[in-house]
């Protein structure tokens, strides 16, 4: 804990500085147009204040790209230990706990590393059911639920990826009872010292974990279509002085907000006004939630800047998207999340397919299309596979861009080879209810494929529909 304390203090050290060292390029060209305006503008002054405001701003472009790589946690050299053996003390419980912690929070992001990835599965499907065991065990302390929530968020990456929201809900579940379980010890714990006033002490589970949980939570009901019960869920969170929790349930409003405009937009079951409003609300809570993160939590960060760029999408500004999904692509570089920053190569594909270069942002889907194969992602691999097929119904040659075949692309050959891929996409979206925005485009443009094919048809005039949050 204590280490924990000092990390955050100079994560808090460092961000001031940076904010410093931030304002002294502005500053200092001030002072060099002023010289340059009351004095002579060739003056020596007047070029070392220049030359000075130059070097200030490339040591804060080399000092922000440190920090960025600074606050991606080392990989600790035991990583690979086997597990220990089942304890049965209350101090070897303890361990334990700080075992896994240690280790789940670098093989979550290994999920997302293909040279890791395979090794990362194994480690997860060998270690989840001790995980989660550890969360139910009743045998935490107060001080253990900060060890216990990095536990928590890294089995939460695993579950989602592997599509398994119902063992999502119970590791929401998990994660309420190991926070009544550990407030209940407390008070246990005060009322023998305080044997003389036990009436005075109430129990007081840790609210950030219990915050936590309802996020897990609405997240899992979310992904299974039940929107309104992940409204429900959220709207149950208490207020927090954790800015990543925040954040994140910022977030999470969010992404339920996007989704209903898109699948109004997709059914027609939302009006123009009601579509607006909300988008409008999507984006009060992304400004929300970029102003509550920390400037550590990089992953929260890209996940924000996407959604940003999906709301710009929405809105009919692929240029602004491109400014934060080019953010969130490098964002995501720096820390090595490769599954983040395929999802932001994506979308730049769709704003650029809006601004009018359809071979580039074909390029795009393939390039992203490729890091999701070799990811296992199948989400990511679905949406890619929907981006290509409707593509290549709009314009046959980009056939050329989506694959290594240059010979001529003729719609009925484009035809055939995008139903290939929105049946490939439909097959990956088995998991998804059936009202669900990228289901809906897939057999919506399927059958668009099936009469050119017929030849009863005739090329669509729009593709990357599917702006997917």
């Amino acid at each position: 804990m204590q280490a924990d304390d000092e990390r955050r203090g100079d994560g808090e050290v460092r961000e001031r500085v940076v904010k410093i060292l931030a304002w002294l390029p502005l500053g200092l060209l001030s002072a060099a147009f002023a010289e340059a305006v009351l004095a002579r503008p060739d003056s020596r002054i007047s070029l070392a204040i220049i030359v000075s405001a130059g070097a200030c701003t490339a040591a804060l472009a080399w000092i922000g790209v440190a920090a960025v790589r600074s606050w991606r946690r080392r990989r600790p050299a035991d990583v690979e230990r086997p597990a220990p053996a089942r304890p049965g003390r209350r101090r070897a419980a303890a361990g334990t706990i700080r075992f896994y912690a240690r280790r789940a929070e670098f093989h979550a992001a290994d999920l997302a590393v293909p040279t890791r990835r395979t090794g990362a599965e194994k480690w997860f499907a060998e270690e989840e059911d001790r995980m989660v065991a550890l969360l139910w065990s009743g045998d935490v302390r107060l001080n253990e639920l900060r060890r216990l929530r990095v536990i928590a968020s890294a089995l939460e990456v695993w579950f989602s990826r592997q599509r398994r929201y119902v063992d999502l809900r119970g590791l929401a579940d998990a994660i309420e009872a190991a926070c009544e379980q550990a407030a209940r010890r407390r008070v246990d714990d005060l009322r023998r010292r305080l044997r003389r006033s036990p009436g005075r002490v109430t129990r007081q589970p840790d609210a950030e974990v219990r915050n936590l949980a309802r996020i897990t939570r609405a997240t899992a009901l979310r992904l299974e279509g039940q929107a309104e019960l992940a409204e429900k869920e959220l709207g149950s969170i208490t207020m927090t002085d954790s800015g990543a929790l925040s954040g994140r349930e910022n977030n999470a409003w969010a992404v339920l907000r996007l989704l209903e405009a898109e699948h109004g937009r997709l059914t027609g079951t939302l009006s123009a006004h009601q579509e607006d409003d909300a988008l409008q609300e999507a984006e009060s809570c992304l400004r929300d939630a970029a102003e509550r993160l920390p400037s550590s939590d990089l992953h929260a960060w890209i996940g924000v800047r996407i959604n940003l760029g999906v709301l710009r999408l929405r809105r009919g500004e692929p240029q602004h998207a491109l400014h934060h999904l080019n953010e969130a692509e490098w964002l995501a570089r720096q820390v090595e999340d490769h599954s983040a920053e395929a999802h932001a190569v994506e979308l730049c594909g769709v704003a650029e397919w809006r601004l009018g270069d359809r071979a580039h942002a074909c390029r795009r889907w393939r390039a992203a299309e490729e890091v999701f194969r070799d990811l296992g992602d199948d989400a990511g691999l679905a949406r890619c596979l929907l981006h290509g097929g409707t593509a290549l119904l709009v314009q046959p040659d980009l056939g050329k861009a989506l694959s290594d075949d240059t010979e001529s692309w003729t719609v009925e050959h484009a035809a055939a080879v995008a139903l290939d891929r929105l049946d490939r996409s439909i097959e990956l979206r088995g998991g998804e209810p059936a009202d669900s925005p990228g289901l809906v485009l897939a057999h919506r443009y399927r059958d668009q494929a099936e009469r050119l094919l017929r030849g009863s048809g005739r090329p669509g005039a729009s593709a990357a529909d599917a702006t997917p949050v």
